[in-house]
């Protein structure tokens, strides 16, 4: 009898338990469908932050903290507001980057 669910391949066979560095958990999922789920997605984002202003991404809140206290954070932000550059043409630009 073939087990249903996301932990089985299309043979029925459990995939063998895995561990996501990123998430700091065991899982029985193909490693493509953890890593596109919504958890590791978010846990990913949390981790590694990345300044939609500056289009730069970072490998700690803590770094992205300092970059938002940055001169050059500042500066670009500064210019943002003054042409009244709308946030979604730059979310646009960046993720066309």
């Amino acid at each position: 009898m073939k087990e249903e669910g996301r932990d089985v391949d299309e043979n029925g066979r459990k995939f063998d338990p895995l561990f996501c560095k990123t998430c700091k958990l065991v899982f029985t999922l193909k490693r493509s469908d953890h890593n596109d789920s919504e958890m590791h997605r978010r846990i990913t984002n949390f981790l590694q932050p990345t300044c939609k202003l500056c289009s730069e991404v970072f490998f700690s809140p803590m770094a992205y903290e300092k970059h938002l206290d940055s001169q050059k954070h500042l500066e670009v932000s500064k210019i943002i507001v003054e042409k009244k550059i709308p946030l979604w043409l730059l979310l646009v630009a960046f993720f066309l980057d």
